[in-house]
């Protein structure tokens, strides 16, 4: 082993290659200093390059994604591009380090909140969004407790921060109050992180500019407490990062979904395993997997599956279609489809991989589409049946709020 890392040297490893002495910069060339490796978590750190493709083939790949990235209805093309040039993306930004302004230059598709959740699968391997308010959800009871424990002047301004609670006991109020107040535990000041702002206000550029990390809120004037905002952004060196960012914190889909599910778990476990007849024999084989994988997308997935497909006799082979992106007969499938969601398979795919496209098509017109991101890690606890839930409630069937509701009758 004495000699391992000098022979992956030798061999063109990334990960060894750039902590080597001359791809250091010159104020930091010694074997100690400045010393890149992985964080927690960081699956694919420093990847190597597809194969066949080099530096120079790569630059020219990332040069012809600045113009697909200009037109419209192009996510697919550029989400293949992005994938692409994963690996030289990744050596560009460990290597030369450079400014938020400077590298959004040269990838402005990576800066919308599509693509950095991608981006941050392709790291780690797991959903963004997800594990986040998942992970977030799971310790607010503890935190809660950890908060209001705290004496002192940190105590009585974590007090006073989530005493909103008391007033609006909704999942996105809790999560507010819990991070603002994990600021303050950690001795960081929240008003310096999180920023609010009127549309009139005339100095807003300038305060943006002077930012070097923070989560801003654009609120519209005679606005009302619970109206949805004008514009929510994240903004790193003075530089608007994401101006799509307001899709998700204000119309917090995926995660009000999931929230709701997670709360009428337990209730809705109860009510399927005391369940009898036939319908209690699908509903037991189908939670039966919890056992084997007790992780919280097994469980979503288990009840879902047990009250869609038994409970509420449902047919999910009408609503849910798994496609081969090598089908001819797929347009007249959508087209005869009065309201379902389709999945689209890569050939020679494993389990497990990412869907080459998910979408909703309702009498017949695809209303939506490339919604794989949002199903990243939801859809692989699912197995070979790959049941997906709807995307908005809206578009029939009961909400999980309604679910609940039946369950407690």
């Amino acid at each position: 082993m004495a000699n391992f890392r000098s022979k992956l040297r030798g061999l063109g490893c990334s990960e060894v290659t750039i902590n080597s002495l001359k791809n250091k910069n010159q104020d930091k060339r010694s074997a100690a200093l400045n010393v890149k490796k992985p964080r927690r978590a960081e699956v694919n750190y420093c990847p190597q390059h597809p194969k066949g493709e080099t530096t120079e083939s790569l630059e020219k790949e990332r040069v012809a994604l600045l113009s697909e990235n200009k037109k419209r209805n192009n996510d697919f093309v550029v989400t293949l591009k992005m994938e692409n040039t994963f690996s030289y993306r990744r050596q560009e930004i460990l290597e030369g380090e450079p400014l938020v302004t400077d590298f959004k230059s040269r990838s402005p598709a990576l800066f919308n909140a599509k693509e950095i959740n991608k981006e941050f699968h392709r790291i780690s391997t797991v959903p963004l969004i997800s594990t986040f308010f998942a992970a977030l959800d799971r310790y607010t009871p503890r935190l809660m407790e950890l908060f209001q424990g705290k004496g002192g002047v940190q105590g009585r301004k974590m007090i006073h921060l989530i005493v909103d609670i008391s007033k609006d006991d909704t999942i996105e109020t809790k999560r507010a109050c819990v991070l603002k107040s994990l600021c303050v535990y950690l001795n960081e000041d929240p008003d310096k992180l999180f920023k609010d702002y009127m549309n009139t206000d005339t100095e807003v550029s300038a305060c943006k500019a002077q930012t070097v990390l923070g989560v801003y809120a654009m609120k519209r004037e005679g606005a009302e407490p619970g109206d949805e905002l004008e514009d929510v952004g994240v903004l790193i060196e003075g530089e608007e990062i994401n101006k799509e960012f307001h899709r998700i914190s204000t119309v917090p889909l995926i995660s009000t979904f999931f929230a709701a599910l997670d709360r009428y778990t337990p209730r809705l476990m109860e009510l399927f395993q005391g369940k009898g007849g036939v319908q209690g024999r699908k509903m037991r084989h189908l939670i039966v997997d919890i056992s084997k994988d007790d992780t919280i997308e097994t469980k979503r997935a288990c009840v879902l599956k047990s009250s869609l497909n038994v409970y509420l006799n449902e047919d999910p082979d009408k609503l849910f279609k798994d496609y081969m992106n090598t089908d001819t007969e797929v347009s007249a499938c959508k087209a005869q489809t009065v309201l379902g969601v389709y999945a689209m398979k890569r050939e020679g795919a494993e389990p497990g991989d990412e869907l080459e496209d998910v979408g909703v098509p309702i009498e017949g017109e695809e209303v939506a589409a490339h919604l794989s991101p949002w199903f990243v890690g939801f859809t692989e606890a699912l197995g070979p049946a790959r049941l997906l839930t709807r995307p908005d409630p809206g578009l029939g069937g009961p909400t999980a709020s309604e679910v609940g509701a039946q369950s407690q009758m």
